[in-house]
């Protein structure tokens, strides 16, 4: 570890304390360091990101290279109002959602059309859509669409056109483990 070679690399005695000084200083570094830690994963588990989208023109074709890295599928949704095929990979409470596209003039196929494939949208869950959706309109966010609309997993979602998030199209889905959905 190289926080450890910097400090424990000179002799004890050179630093004017014994050996024992020493191992009890190099115990509460990695203590300290530990807690960090800790608290870094507390954050990212209270974390609202719900999955990140990728759009493929063939979900069946890339799964082998998620399934090596030991990301399986778990859920398989066609949602026609939008048009794609989803595929959600992973488990716990981030996934990966391939979106592959039924029809070509679907939001997705419009997207392969000109991107190819590649990240799509950024999901992040919250407990209310509608108030969400209030806070950010207020905030200056530019909506696709009026209302909330029907997504994978029966869940409500919206998204925010990428020249009002730095480039990113950003969706938030309704999560009902987060509270109130309908």
């Amino acid at each position: 570890m190289p926080f450890l070679r910097s400090k424990a690399t000179r002799p004890a005695a050179a630093r004017g304390g014994s050996l024992f000084d020493e191992l009890r200083r190099l115990e509460e570094r990695l203590k300290e360091r530990e807690k960090a830690l800790d608290a870094r994963e507390s954050a990212l588990r209270g974390t609202p990101l719900d999955h990140v989208g990728i759009a493929v023109r063939d979900a069946k074709k890339v799964l082998p290279i998620y399934a090596a890295i030991g990301l399986k599928p778990h859920l398989v949704e066609d949602v026609e109002s939008e048009g794609v095929r989803t595929t959600f990979l992973g488990s716990g409470f981030s996934h990966i959602e391939l979106l592959e596209p039924l029809r070509p003039d679907s939001p997705i196929g419009g997207f392969l059309e000109k991107r190819g494939e590649g990240i799509h949208h950024v999901a992040v869950a919250v407990d209310d859509i509608e108030a969400t959706l209030l806070r950010a309109r207020a905030a200056g966010l530019q909506v696709v669409g009026e209302a909330p609309r029907a997504g994978a997993r029966g869940r409500r979602v919206a998204f925010f056109y990428p020249n009002s998030v730095h480039g990113v199209l950003l969706e938030i889905v309704e999560n009902p483990r987060m509270g109130r959905a309908r």
